[in-house]
């Protein structure tokens, strides 16, 4: 799977929206997870505090051959 052109940008617009302070609380507010006879998938949700703003990350994974790739990683 190659990785688009505009990966650097698209992650950059994302880290924009996190506030230049440490949070003041990171929780877990879903996880899913799936296993399968040649490859398996998860998705954790995050929640984070800061002061003047909250925000939920998602990251998706498959692993398959010993490979795990992000498939999914939302802000």
């Amino acid at each position: 799977m190659a990785a688009d052109a505009h990966l650097g940008d698209t992650l950059a617009k994302m880290a924009a929206l996190f506030p230049d302070e440490d949070p003041q609380s990171i929780k877990v507010v879903g996880a899913h997870a799936t296993h399968g006879t040649d490859s398996s998938s998860s998705e954790i949700t995050l929640e984070y505090q800061f002061s003047s703003t909250w925000l939920l990350v998602q990251v998706a994974t498959i692993t398959k051959q010993g490979t795990t790739t992000i498939t999914g990683f939302h802000v």
